[in-house]
């Protein structure tokens, strides 16, 4: 099969894998950045795993979605939305982390878990070191070093788009 043969057969995966790779980077800079993670771009990454489901079911599925990744969002979700109503997460990590579910599926559901949570004590770590750093802090304190230094907040977009980037190419990666 030539290459051009494998890109027409598998056209929609690599477009669906490129736009959701995009957003994904995009949500967890974002939130690295400003420690928020936008009502906009979690309806975005919604309805491109939506879209992906639709084309799939009118022939073959796309990057392996189906309608289970839609109950998985649903668990994720219900999941972690009480850990919002007691203070632990923000309302735009229990966005995002319902369009991981989605992401991961059913397939993934497992090492999407395994990789976050590895991903997310790396990003722990990182926060600790760059609280203890010896720096002296500037006279006035601002900007996103004094909010690192300072404060509790954790970033999860990161480590949790970072984690679905990998799921993504493995679904693109994985033979179907």
């Amino acid at each position: 099969m030539h290459v051009m043969d494998a890109v027409a057969v598998h056209g929609p995966d690599w477009g669906f894998a490129c736009a959701l790779v995009v957003q994904l980077l995009i949500v967890a800079w974002r939130d690295f950045r400003r420690f928020t993670i936008s009502n906009c771009a979690c309806l975005l990454l919604l309805a491109t795993v939506a879209l992906a489901v639709l084309w799939g079911l009118l022939g073959p599925p796309v990057l392996g979605f189906g309608l289970s990744s839609v109950w998985v969002a649903a668990l994720y979700f219900a999941v972690v939305f009480p850990l919002w109503l007691w203070g632990k997460f923000g309302g735009g990590d229990v966005k995002f982390m319902a369009v991981c579910g989605a992401i991961a599926g059913p397939s993934y559901g497992g090492p999407f878990v395994l990789v976050a949570s590895v991903l997310c004590l790396v990003t722990v770590a990182c926060m600790l070191l760059v609280r203890s750093w010896p720096t002296r802090l500037p006279a006035r304190p601002e900007g996103l070093w004094h909010t690192y230094r300072t404060t509790r907040h954790l970033p999860l977009g990161v480590p949790l788009g970072l984690a679905s980037i990998a799921i993504v190419v493995v679904r693109v990666l994985a033979p179907s």
